[in-house]
């Protein structure tokens, strides 16, 4: 019956959607989606808020020990007694194999898995990392910085060892921002993704940075995800001689800290996008006092989480505009309870991929919307 401009307030960037337009109303804020009942240790990194992880002392709860198919927990990663991590072993390919799952010297809150890379191929090991309540299995969405340190070669010059072997490590492209260090050692998608979720990071190099030292800011890469429950990472090398077996294994660190970039450079991965459908009860031949009432159903059809959405209907009606409110979930898409509201405000407070939210509001014709045909 009457036309809208819907405005949607988000806090990730301006975007069109469905012919209306969205747009930002207030200040960047990429605080946790589920806040557990005790404290978080939490951290600003580049902009965003994260919450710190430990990974300490895995216990093996299903399958065989470093085969496919094994998952790992890790009790109290927050370190508030209500979060655990689950770690799978998702695949091998071309050959490789852990020789240990998680190696517990050096940076102990690190998830260290050791790799057997294979000869003269591309090899690698996926997992599936998994947050969820102390004790049990229901996700908990966290806003995270994950940084995978010291990838790099097997090769030594000052002792005459050229190297043969690059490193690499990919992120799911769930991730809405990763992070490198200007200058840094690390390309990025050069000899892949293996798949088109995935970005990889690999060493241009085959020269190794001394340890796994969190100092060698060119071998770092860090992945910043938002509201995530879940999300894969693969540990590679290409090798391309003929090294023994000890130079093929190497040792890799996942840290979920955000490292101390000096010169950090930033690269969004985030593509927000929303729909947003209206209807009305009645929308022909509208007699005066009659009430409309309006329906706008609002889907996060991006690829990031999207948060405090709120609609402005500009009414073409005479009588007062209607105020869209009354906010419900209409449709949780797997994963499920990551759209989350606390209040009833006429704000929606975080909306996952998939998920549509409805909003309605009621507008009474008046005499002039009649004889304008409005």
């Amino acid at each position: 019956m009457h036309g809208a401009k819907v405005y949607i307030r988000t806090l990730i960037k301006r975007a069109v959607v469905a012919g209306l337009i969205a747009s930002t109303c207030s200040p960047l804020d990429f605080g946790p989606a589920v806040v557990p009942a005790h404290a978080q240790n939490t951290t600003n990194c580049f902009g965003q808020s994260v919450t710190q992880l430990s990974f300490i002392n895995p216990s093996l709860i299903s399958g065989t020990s470093l085969q496919v198919g094994a998952r790992y927990r890790f009790a109290d990663i927050i370190g508030n007694g209500s979060t655990d991590g689950i770690i799978q072993i998702l695949g091998f390919q071309n050959g490789a194999s852990l020789n240990v799952f998680d190696n517990g010297v050096g940076l102990v809150d690190n998830f260290q898995p050791e790799l057997n890379a294979a000869l003269n191929v591309d090899s690698s090991v996926d997992f599936q990392i998994t947050f969820v309540t102390a004790g049990g299995n229901t996700p908990v969405f966290l806003d995270i910085a994950i940084n995978s340190v010291d990838v790099d070669g097997n090769g030594d010059l000052a002792n005459g060892i050229p190297g043969d072997l690059r490193e690499y490590v990919e992120y799911e492209t769930t991730l809405n921002t990763y992070v490198l260090n200007n200058p840094t050692a690390l390309s990025v998608n050069t000899s892949g993704p293996s798949a088109g979720d995935r970005i990889r990071f690999e060493s241009t190099t085959t020269q190794f940075a001394p340890g796994i030292d969190p100092a060698a800011l060119a071998n770092i890469v860090a992945g910043l995800y938002t509201n995530v429950s879940s999300f894969e990472f693969r540990i590679g090398a290409i090798q391309s001689g003929a090294a023994d077996a000890n130079a093929n294994t190497r040792l890799t660190s996942l840290a979920f800290t955000c490292p101390s970039f000096l010169t950090p450079t930033q690269t969004s991965n985030a593509n927000p996008s929303l729909s947003v459908t209206k209807t009305a009860s009645l929308d022909t031949n509208v007699p005066v006092g009659q009430t409309v009432t309006y329906t706008y159903d609002v889907t996060n059809t991006g690829d990031v989480t999207m948060r405090n959405i709120s609609l402005a209907d500009s009414h073409g009606g005479s009588g007062p505009a209607p105020v869209p409110g009354s906010e419900v979930l209409q449709n949780d898409v797997s994963p499920v309870t990551d759209s989350v509201d606390a209040i009833t405000n006429g704000i929606w407070d975080t909306l996952g991929l998939g998920d549509t939210i409805r909003f309605t509001a009621t507008y009474v014709v008046t005499q002039q919307d009649v004889d304008t045909l409005q």
